[in-house]
């Protein structure tokens, strides 16, 4: 309940905690320690000090108490919920609904989690959909008309337009913006653009990052846009502001160096009789990111429906990417090599070793435990973390590579590095690494020495 209540009130009850979960039965009594009762005495205390501008509890109606009901539930397979408020007659009026079904990872997680993230969900649609319905009514259309009706589905096509992620992200930054703007006395939308550039001027002010400025400004544009209002961030004084951040706070990014041949190699050598599973699957998953031009997500997310052995190659099925923002999916094939270091033997042997069914619906990277010097995979359907990953890849990069700044985008900027240096086909390059452009493509790719003198070479001086 930590998460719930917060941290000062879980520290005002920890010993009261303690007492209570110290009962040696249900029915038993609870003892009383000291420090228990110095916590009574300061909720006492606390409680009537804080309680003193209000008024007796037998004088308040609900609508004194809150203006929003909300009610929801979630099972395992899915959510669903919807909020009424209160009008000026003290009736309740329906506002919107929200129902959904999990996804397979989401169905995972445990009953408090889909609880709380149920919540999340209805109440981040709250907002909008009371943007929405006022725009329903402003147009002379009623919200219980046949055609009113429709504008429940709208919320939730809207919020579509973007990833779960991206839409957090947006909600959290705009609710940022209201906060600071209500504290002056004005509204967050429709939102004046002077008042906008007013605020992104506070946030350089305070030494905000150029991340946080971009942030700000893309999630007010959100909100207005899905809520049917103009962009006030489309302003002369809210781009220069933006471009102010960009060159007065922005840094240099330091990239992860990539891996080379030589070194994946030099690794696998080291491990060519092994048969624990905790190494074949983290050399597995080297071999492949880096093959595969693979981001850590699109790895980990890797099921073992999504791999197809042919006889001489991989066939991966990258369902989820990053650029894939329409889910069509991608395609990348890995061929069989020919030296320790080859991705496709060093896949067969992972499989075989820890004992994976292809045809089933489970994560083939999954994390691992280890007893009496043995290692096995996880009997849960649970894909490997991104911290469990950098702890076991990285490390184990770093012993043939001390001396670079290596992390987990090293096997897909290490891979792109090589296929380009070894002249590869540019649009087949491009298509393998699932870039969307040239310029996103180059990001990744390191040139050698040899390619960046060959200009100056063929100028023949």
């Amino acid at each position: 309940m930590k998460v719930v209540f917060g941290d000062i009130v879980r520290m005002k009850t920890r010993f009261l905690y303690y007492c209570i979960s110290s009962k040696a039965s249900w029915e038993a009594q609870v003892k009383i320690t000291a420090n228990a009762l110095r916590e009574i005495e300061f909720w006492r205390k606390s409680v009537s000090i804080l309680n003193g501008n209000g008024c007796s509890i037998d004088f308040v109606s609900a609508s004194d108490v809150c203006s929003l009901f909300l009610y929801c539930d979630a099972s395992d397979v899915g959510f669903g919920g919807y909020f009424e408020c209160i009008n000026d007659n003290n009736e309740n009026v329906f506002m919107g609904s929200v129902v959904g079904n999990w996804t397979a990872e989401e169905a995972m997680q445990s009953s408090t989690w889909r609880e709380l993230e149920t919540v999340n969900r209805v109440m981040k649609r709250l907002g909008v959909q009371s943007h929405i319905n006022k725009a329903v009514t402003d147009s002379g259309v009623s919200l219980d008309s046949k055609l009113g009706t429709f504008s429940e589905h709208m919320c939730g096509y809207l919020l579509s337009s973007k990833s779960d992620s991206t839409n957090k992200t947006y909600k959290h930054g705009f609710q940022r913006w209201k906060k600071f703007i209500n504290d002056h006395g004005h509204s967050e939308i429709p939102a004046q653009p002077i008042h906008v550039a007013l605020y992104i001027t506070y946030l350089l002010d305070s030494g905000a990052s150029y991340s946080t400025v971009n942030t700000t400004i893309y999630s007010i544009k959100w909100m207005h846009e899905i809520s049917g209002y103009p962009d006030p961030t489309d302003n002369s004084f809210v781009k220069s502001l933006q471009e102010s951040a960009k060159r007065l706070t922005g840094r240099p990014v330091r990239r992860k160096d990539p891996v080379d041949r030589q070194m994946l190699q030099t690794l696998c050598d080291s491990h060519t009789d092994t048969t624990d599973v905790l190494m074949l699957r983290n050399l597995a998953m080297i071999l492949i990111g880096f093959a595969g031009f693979l981001r850590f997500d699109e790895l980990s997310s890797l099921k073992c429906k999504d791999v197809i052995v042919e006889q001489n190659y991989l066939k991966i099925f990258i369902e989820k990417c990053k650029n894939d923002q329409y889910r069509d999916g991608n395609e990348v094939l890995i061929a069989k090599g020919f030296t320790s270091a080859c991705p496709y033997d060093m896949f067969l042997r992972y499989t075989k070793e820890a004992g994976i069914d292809m045809c089933s619906d489970h994560f083939i990277f999954k994390p691992a435990l280890r007893s009496n010097g043995i290692s096995k995979l996880v009997t849960k359907n649970k894909k490997l973390s991104y911290t469990a990953a950098k702890q076991n890849i990285v490390n184990l990069l770093k012993t043939v590579a001390p001396d670079l700044n290596i992390g987990l985008h090293s096997l897909r900027s290490g891979g792109a590095t090589a296929a380009a240096n070894a002249s590869v086909n540019e649009r087949c390059l491009q298509r393998h690494g699932r870039w969307k452009s040239v310029s996103s493509k180059n990001v990744y790719v390191k040139d050698s020495v040899e390619k960046r003198l060959y200009v100056s070479k063929q100028l023949l001086l």
